[in-house]
């Protein structure tokens, strides 16, 4: 009985480390083979393994030749965000994907940028909406004021073009 635990442990960890998430998982099940890695890796980076639940579409047609789309919601410690993956497969044959996710914060923008994107850089404004881009220049944050300025509406957007 001894041996049999830790063998249990080895055969079960694998399983957990490479557990997918629901938006990797929904393309997989639907058939969407060609954007099934690429949407992983970006579900991936996005979610950073915290619970989510996900709503997923798809062309029941071609799900290999045409769209995927997973609408998501991300739970953080005191609030949840929505995100919008969306994944198509291009004319070179691999995929081209992007994510959007939007979340209410509460404080000012001005707050919110000086606290968590402080390390971003100011493109410009639209709309009294703060545009903002990390250095690698592919993740784009947008800072709406909302509520007189109580409340700030924070969206994040990242496109990958596949080559």
């Amino acid at each position: 009985m001894k041996l049999l635990l830790p063998m249990l442990v080895l055969v079960a960890t694998p399983q957990f480390c490479l557990a997918e998430n629901e938006v990797s998982k929904g393309a997989k099940d639907a058939g969407v083979l060609t954007c099934h890695n690429i949407a992983k890796s970006m579900a991936d980076f996005v979610l950073k393994g915290a619970p989510h639940s996900s709503h997923n579409i798809w062309s029941t047609d071609a799900p290999n030749k045409r769209m995927y789309e997973s609408f998501t919601i991300k739970s953080y410690s005191d609030n949840n965000s929505q995100i919008v993956f969306t994944a198509a497969p291009n004319l070179v044959g691999t995929c081209d994907i992007s994510s959007v996710e939007t979340l209410v914060v509460s404080g000012s923008c001005l707050t919110i940028r000086d606290k968590v994107f402080k390390d971003w850089a100011y493109k410009g404004e639209a709309q009294g909406t703060a545009v903002l881009v990390n250095d690698g220049g592919g993740l784009y944050a947008y800072l709406t004021p909302q509520l007189s300025n109580s409340v700030c509406l924070v969206t994040k957007r990242e496109v990958v073009f596949g080559s």
